[in-house]
């Protein structure tokens, strides 16, 4: 910053006990400009959320790495979009936050609903790494805090030292990088940040950037928190433990309960993919077990992946039970089941409960007499035209995909339809289906395919979902041309709320993917059906 710049700053004229420290020039042409008095500093950003939709987004570290550092010299750092005194004094002023009359500070507790993100699961790995494998007891998972307007907030992590509070949050691209999350957005970011900084708690950011070699996150996180555990405190900020649950959930638990108490003892969970069927579990089952000495409980699964996260479910929310829950797969039920008496267990889980009408899998079910069945699932229509209703007796819907997203239970669908040329009208068909032969004729047609290449693709994506997509295709090859090359190109983009799903062709396989893509593509045939479904 030249002399003469530094003369006409406005923020320094109006805070004579303020100097100039140093500006950070970002390539989108935002600058952020560092001031300080030697106790406390002021980082003041401008122009750092345009971005041109064509444009990359700029490397996060540029913003995390310099805020780290000072975050660890300095008592308190607050950042702000823009200089507004008035706004930029009410935080300077204040020792701490003060609650008005009226307001409570009562910020519930998320930790046992949040699910750890992949990167808060790196995190947790270096955390581990550096202070060893019992480490994680001194980080308290989405903690939450309140500022003076009774406004709350919730850290991804907080940790305790002999001298210092410290919130740990993970810098993820879709939800707090400025040019993706725009100004609004950015703003309430930073209102929390600066809430953090008034109630005395430091910041430390990391991306996944920080988190690519594990070296540097490690040098970051001793730097931060010390080079070992002996000036952790590990006894006490614990939160009183309070599930808020969202109302569709409520009224579920409340049917079960309705059910239980009629001599019902079975029940389907309809819900949309992401909608909280898990959870209503959770609860039921910690509601169900309570009091019983010889509590046994099962869940069925139809993958090892659903078997890994009910371990880490029940194991997060349910401790006190994962000694009496068994996790299984269907296809070792299928073999297995038999080893067991028919009364060894009190309470089933039928996860996927679509598939529970299946031969096999509605054998291993009906083989066993427990005091409750429970099913979820979020596509209760099958194709076969089987009904769920053998199996878990009368159901209704509680809640549809649309009712969800206009809740913002969970993120919204814009569904668009690309058209081809593509005549099925001669394709045979044996009285259930099309001959599988026959259709891949029709389908694989180079100029057909030719036009859904990536580059037609990426300009819907561009045009109608603002860089966010999810695409549901037919796998061809491996070759960039190819709805694959798509899917390989989805996966490398930042996913924000809102999925555009773009439907070619309904596929039973999906090639291998990262984990996060696959997950949102397994969404889309139900959800596309569903939501076309809603609109008619």
């Amino acid at each position: 910053m030249a002399e003469s710049d530094i003369e006409k700053d406005r923020f320094l004229a109006e805070h004579a006990d303020f100097r100039f420290r140093e500006q950070v020039c970002y390539p989108n042409g935002g600058i952020s400009r560092f001031y300080d008095n030697g106790i406390d500093m002021v980082v003041i950003d401008d122009g750092i959320c345009s971005h041109e939709p064509k444009e990359p987004v700029f490397p996060y570290m540029l913003i995390t790495e310099k805020q780290n550092d000072y975050m660890h010299r300095f008592q308190r750092v607050f950042r702000f979009l823009g200089y507004a005194r008035e706004n930029l004094d009410s935080y300077l002023v204040k020792d701490g936050i003060v609650l008005e009359g009226g307001y409570i500070r009562n910020t519930g507790d998320r930790s046992e609903q949040a699910d750890a993100s992949p990167l808060e699961i790196h995190f947790e790995e270096n955390f581990s790494s550096v202070y060893g494998m019992n480490a994680l007891r001194y980080l308290t998972r989405e903690y939450g805090i309140c500022d003076e307007n009774g406004r709350n907030y919730f850290l991804d992590y907080f940790v305790r030292t002999k001298d210092q509070k410290y919130a740990i949050e993970e810098n993820g691209l879709d939800y707090h990088h400025p040019q993706i999350i725009g100004e609004e957005k950015y703003r309430n970011q930073l209102k929390k940040q600066n809430t953090c900084a008034l109630g005395g708690i430091k910041l430390f950011r990391f991306s996944k950037e920080d988190c690519e070699f594990a070296s540097r996150i490690e040098d970051d996180i001793k730097q931060y928190f010390g080079k070992d555990s002996s000036n952790f405190v590990d006894d006490g900020i614990k939160v009183e433990r309070k599930v808020e649950l969202y109302e569709h959930q409520t009224v579920s638990l409340q049917e079960i309960q309705k059910r239980r108490e009629a001599g019902i003892k079975a029940f389907l969970i309809v819900l949309p993919t992401a909608a909280g069927k898990s959870k209503i579990v959770e609860e039921d089952l910690r509601t169900f077990a309570e009091g019983k000495q010889k509590f046994r409980g099962l869940i069925l699964v139809p993958g090892v992946n659903l078997l890994l996260d009910w371990e880490e479910r029940i194991k997060a929310s349910l401790p006190e039970l994962k000694d009496k829950i068994d996790i299984r797969t269907y296809a070792f039920a299928a073999r297995h089941y038999t080893d067991t008496t028919p009364d060894y267990y009190n309470y089933l889980v039928v996860d996927e409960a679509h598939h529970a009408v299946a031969p096999v899998l509605k054998r291993v079910v009906q083989y066993y007499r427990t005091d409750f069945t429970i099913g979820l699932t979020a596509t209760d229509q099958r194709p076969d035209k089987r009904k769920l209703e053998t199996v878990f007796g009368s159901y209704t819907t509680s809640l549809s995909l649309k009712e969800a997203m206009e809740k913002g239970v969970v993120a919204k669908a814009n569904v668009y339809r690309i058209e081809t040329n593509l005549d099925l009208s001669s394709v045979k068909f044996n009285g259930r289906d099309y001959v599988n032969a026959d259709l891949e004729k029709r389908i694989r047609v180079t100029s057909r395919n030719a036009s859904f290449s990536p580059d037609v693709i990426i300009q819907y994506c561009m045009i109608f979902a603002r860089s966010s997509a999810v695409v549901e295709c037919t796998p061809l090859s491996s070759s960039a041309s190819s709805p694959f090359g798509v899917i390989k190109w989805v996966s490398l983009q930042p996913i924000s709320a809102a999925f555009a799903f773009i439907s070619f062709a309904n596929s039973s396989t999906l090639p291998a993917m990262p984990s996060a893509t696959a997950t949102a593509l397994s969404l889309c045939d139900s959800s596309i059906r569903e939501y076309n479904r809603s609109l008619m």
